[in-house]
């Protein structure tokens, strides 16, 4: 069986390249051999050379045009018309007659066309697969999100979004002995340094098929380019090499309170802290009216704040090399907005501040530190924090939407663990439409906060195991966890990796504080855990915790935590030390887990 099979919705881009490609094929404006500029819309139809890469503008309003017909050169995102594939250059047919060896599997790797081994933040970059049908019964086209059917997915990183948007649709139905060519639409991510890359069939809600492509280690490196304005009379290395540090404060510095400091797009390395002392607006010039996150398949250029190699935040007393307040200094009324915060956790593994992570001071380890209070991000990222969180934050009123956390901290190294959003107490809470994608500690976690909204998330272990998805706590602290109408729904955890628990009610599996206290949650959809749903040490007598009407998968009778093997799991249990209220539901499990 397959590591990840649930039918997930896919963002509907997946199949942008053939819904591109209506029309004729008819384009003699141009001829093979010319390039695509996606900056400029009026540039959406003219050929790619097979090899090059895409510019990294956003041609998302541009109209759709006709593609190429066999033996014409391929069009914007190297698409061609149904039923063909981009073969290099040209249109060719995406179907051919395949002889089959005597015992082959279902789906036989063929060839590929490999991608470049250096490629540059935001470029398009070709590549495409080769994979026989060797089976008995023909595959048919299924659309990516569709929950059944034969598609191409990534099988390094498996099954995450990091060069396309998850799920491919083939170019054409596959009858038993032929093989089909498959484009990967690849958009590169602004996350510098090697990343794996491989893709596999696999036939939705039942398995993978077998025989991967290559896996190909790809290397994201930015060009060199001359220095941009930050702001008036502040140029800064939108590539990484200089240090960026003191323009960026200065830039800060500079915006007036309630002002917008856009940012340009670029990787911006950063030596030191840079901290948020006011109401402002921080985002990337151009990039808001895309209501896709920068982290997303379609995303517009980010500005992004990368930790230098040697970055130590405690040299200036903070948690976290990105500070909305410093200290215990709030600030308020601060909007991060399509910004990518990059924890370069790689890179950093050698530094000081990796050094305070493994002997417990995981301040040193932090992303973006938070005292704030209505305060926003909003399609934005935060992504390979070292230790201890991608975001820590305090103060309420705190909205966090459609932004990612993901690959942050090492579950299987002592102390190196992150959470994804670390919300410490924040009253009238939102948390809507993020993604929380294989961080190591807990994916988002809640110290508590009265009437909070946590909702239509998506959290996913895919690489690596954590302690709980989803976790409502008190951090050890008898005056947190209230959770008087707070409501936890329609949020989705798939645990392909391990989960100890998908969603988490109470802090008992680590410590022995009292009771969180009210809270509901309901309308959850949880598969792969240990236990779907853990209350231990959720509820009151006077505020019990409300669970009901999730949807749990099954999990396993025993499994290994991190003090050893523990039997009596199941999809929703609730210790004998918690009061909910089922809503007329039951419990499938009564027991105390001894340990995350």
């Amino acid at each position: 069986m397959s590591r990840f099979l649930l039918a997930v919705s896919a963002p509907a881009v997946v199949a942008v390249a053939l819904a591109a490609c209506a029309g004729d094929g008819a384009n003699d404006a141009v001829t093979p051999g010319d390039t695509i500029d996606a900056s400029s819309p009026g540039e959406r139809g003219v050929l790619v050379e097979a090899g090059a890469d895409v510019g990294a503008g956003d041609a998302s309003d541009a109209a759709p045009v006709p593609c190429g017909k066999i033996g014409e050169a391929c069009c914007a995102e190297f698409a061609c018309n149904t039923g063909l594939a981009c073969d290099g250059a040209k249109c060719a047919a995406a179907v051919a007659p395949y002889t089959c060896a005597a015992g082959a599997p279902e789906a036989v790797f063929v060839s590929e066309s490999a991608p470049p081994a250096t490629v540059a933040p935001w470029s398009r970059p070709y590549a495409s697969v080769v994979f026989a049908n060797c089976g008995t019964t023909t595959w048919t086209i299924a659309a990516p999100s569709a929950p059944a059917g034969v598609k191409l997915g990534p099988a390094a990183p498996r099954d995450q979004e990091t060069w396309t948007p998850g799920r491919i649709a083939l170019p054409a139905d596959v009858p038993p002995s032929s093989q089909v060519t498959i484009v990967v639409p690849m958009h590169v991510r602004p996350l510098t340094g090697p990343h794996a890359y491989a893709y596999e069939l696999v036939r939705e809600g039942v398995a993978w098929l077998g025989q991967p492509s290559p896996t190909h280690s790809i290397d994201v490196e930015a060009p060199a380019a001359a220095k941009v304005p930050l702001c008036a009379g502040m140029l800064a290395d939108p590539t990484g090499g200089d240090d960026a540090r003191a323009a960026m404060q200065a830039c800060l510095d500079a915006t007036p309170s309630g002002g917008t400091l856009a940012l340009p797009p670029g990787i911006f390395r950063l030596s030191g802290v840079v901290s948020i002392t006011k109401p402002m607006t921080v985002t990337t010039a151009g990039a808001t009216k895309s209501p896709a996150s920068c982290l997303a398949y379609d995303a517009p250029s980010c500005a992004v704040l990368r930790a230098d190699a040697n970055t130590l935040p405690s040299a200036a007393g903070a948690r976290g090399f990105v500070r909305m307040g410093l200290g215990n200094a709030a600030v308020s009324a601060v909007t991060l907005d399509h910004v990518v915060v990059d924890g370069n956790r790689g890179a950093r593994l050698a530094s000081p501040a990796a050094a305070a992570c493994a002997s417990g001071n995981n301040g040193e380890g932090i992303n973006i530190g938070a005292n704030c209070t209505t305060c926003t991000v909003t399609a934005s990222a935060s992504v390979r924090a070292l230790c201890g969180s991608a975001l820590e934050w305090d103060g309420d009123g705190v909205t966090v939407k459609n932004t990612m956390f993901a690959a942050n901290g090492d579950h299987a190294t002592q102390n190196m663990w992150s959470d994804g959003l670390t919300v410490h107490k924040s009253d009238n809470a939102v948390v809507d439409s993020c993604r929380f994608i294989d961080n190591s500690d807990v994916g988002f976690i809640s110290g508590g906060g009265t009437n909070a909204k946590y909702t239509g998330n998506v959290a996913m272990q895919l690489e690596q195991a954590t302690f709980a998805a989803l976790m409502l706590d008190n951090f050890n602290n008898g005056a947190l966890g209230n959770f008087t109408g707070t409501v936890m729904s329609g949020n989705t955890v798939i645990c392909a990796a391990p989960c100890h628990f998908g969603i988490e009610l109470g802090p008992h599996p680590w410590y022995a504080s009292p009771n969180i206290v009210g809270g509901t949650v309901t309308g959850n959809v949880v598969r792969g855990a240990y236990v779907g749903i853990n209350a231990q040490g959720a509820g009151t007598a006077a505020a019990p915790t409300v669970i009901s009407a999730n949807d749990l998968g099954p999990t396993p009778s025993s499994a290994a935590f991190q003090c050893g093997n523990v039997s009596g799991l199941s999809p929703l249990n609730v210790s004998a030390e918690s009061i909910v209220d089922l809503k007329g539901g039951a419990a499938t499990g009564s027991i105390s887990v001894p340990c995350p």
